[in-house]
């Protein structure tokens, strides 16, 4: 595997190679708040605050997403992140009869999180992702296919990922002891 690989390079190559849906809570909140759906109503609401989607509204926005998909296989980036996700998570697949065959833990350094968070452009309007450091577009600046300016996102700074990792430490790491058994603890062993 190449050094420069992320989460998004791995998932993409896998779901080119065997077929698997990619699924990016990301995305799907957006995705949703922009059809005005039930949940992306009630998610806008908060979003529009500054609050945090609670547990159960993501999960609700996963396995809404995930029903779509009808049976096909998939990835799902950026949920969990907390042990009660996780947990809501485990029930949900459990209940609809769904298996989770896998989870990858990427074990990245900080220095070079960061070091690919401040070398990242996108091209909004498609989601593309270039990285002037392994990835570059052919023209400073612009989109391969549309010619379109990239930006930066706005969380694509040292400040944000200072904050974010610290909620990594405190919110999801636990996350890796609970998967570290096999399989996945019953309910009644999380307590």
């Amino acid at each position: 595997m190449a050094a420069n690989a992320s989460q998004g390079t791995l998932s993409a190559r896998l779901v080119k190679e065997y077929d698997i849906a990619f699924v990016s809570t990301g995305d799907v909140l957006r995705k949703e708040i922009a059809a005005k759906s039930k949940v992306g109503q009630r998610a806008e609401a908060l979003v529009a605050k500054g609050d945090l989607v609670p547990d159960e509204l993501m999960l609700e926005i996963v396995k809404t997403e995930l029903d779509r998909l009808q049976g096909k296989s998939w990835i799902v980036d950026g949920f969990p992140r907390t042990l009660p996700q996780g947990k809501l998570f485990d029930g949900m697949l459990n209940q609809d009869g769904r298996s989770l065959n896998m989870v990858v833990h990427l074990n990245v350094p900080d220095t070079i999180i960061l070091d690919r968070i401040e070398a990242r452009w996108v091209h909004l309007a498609s989601g593309r992702v270039y990285n002037t450091d392994y990835n570059p577009p052919k023209v400073e600046g612009k989109d391969d296919i549309t010619g379109e300016a990239l930006t930066k996102r706005p969380d694509d700074t040292a400040a944000v990922f200072s904050k974010r990792l610290e909620a990594y430490y405190k919110s999801t790491a636990p996350l890796l002891e609970v998967g570290a058994h096999t399989p996945f603890p019953s309910p009644s062993e999380w307590e």
